[in-house]
């Protein structure tokens, strides 16, 4: 008994001191330090959470928490243009995010350019909200169109951006001549090299093109330009645009296009006008 008291006496003086406690050590350099196997009937608990189904303790650099090796295996997608927002659900620490920037409407001399497409990873916390603004593509027209609206999301004071892609531009009187307009770009803030984008695309001009159709007699066939494609990990072609053609002042033939491809796409060339640019995306993926 009197060495049973000895001992917890010199335990509980070693723990008043140092607040380290050593099991098969006497010089515990944390608060628990074990030299040897542990075997745990229950489970590890980090910040109170003992983590979901599938997780592993994983470092933060400052401490652990419950992440997965499995990669991202949900996604939420927001396509309705204007404001919006996600709600980090629990459990999760880190997301990545893919943003596409909308793209510009074509007009009857040119394809809209279509906008950027910007991802990144970020460490978040469950609970936190992202904050998203998806672009709007800008309408056709005749010879100009304005820009494709911007898209974003933003967390924990990190701001990616998929920027829409500049209008086009019927600029002189010179007939057929047209301005595709600037394809979009990307950015984040504050800067950082976690970061993987890639611009838009040039939307492209009509090209016009004489043929023989019967012997002394020719056709003029237009062919309008296409809207640019999507870029990101989406692989998309371009949007054609319509197609006429005349022979002498006869119309005889036509093909006519569509509204284009979301995300981003340029706004295909067209007969009276063009055609919409796509709307703009955002992607969060999460385990």
């Amino acid at each position: 008994m009197k060495k049973l008291c000895l001992i917890f006496s010199a335990f509980s003086i070693f723990q008043s001191k140092a607040q380290n406690v050593g099991i098969g050590t006497i010089s515990p350099s944390e608060k628990l330090d074990v030299n040897g196997n542990i075997n745990l009937s229950g489970t590890i608990k980090t910040n109170g959470t003992s983590g979901q189904n599938g997780q592993v303790l994983m470092s933060t650099g400052a401490g652990l928490t419950w992440g997965s090796l499995a990669g991202f295996k949900h996604t939420a997608i927001f396509t309705t243009t204007g404001a919006g927002f996600w709600t980090v659900p629990a459990g999760i620490t880190e997301i990545m995010i893919e943003a596409w920037g909308a793209g510009a409407g074509g007009t009857t001399l040119t394809g809209g350019s279509s906008g950027g497409y910007a991802r990144t990873t970020i460490m978040v916390t469950p609970g936190g909200t992202v904050t998203i603004s998806v672009g709007s593509g800008s309408s056709a027209g005749v010879y100009v169109t304005s820009a494709g609206g911007n898209t974003t999301a933003a967390i924990g004071g990190i701001t990616l951006s998929a920027f829409g892609a500049s209008g086009s531009d019927w600029s002189n009187n010179s007939f057929y001549i047209g301005y595709a307009g600037t394809p979009g770009s990307f950015s984040i803030s504050p800067s950082t090299t976690n970061l993987f984008g890639l611009p838009g695309l040039q939307g492209g001009g009509n090209n016009m093109v004489y043929q023989e159709y019967s012997t002394g007699n020719f056709s003029n066939i237009t062919y309008y330009g296409c809207g640019a494609a999507s870029v990101g990990l989406m692989i998309t072609n371009n949007n054609p645009g319509d197609m006429t053609e005349y022979r002498g002042a006869t119309f005889t033939t036509g093909h006519y296009s569509q509204n284009t491809h979301t995300p981003g796409g340029g706004g295909a060339g067209g007969t009276g006008s063009g055609y919409n640019g796509g709307n703009g995306m955002v992607l969060i993926w999460y385990n």
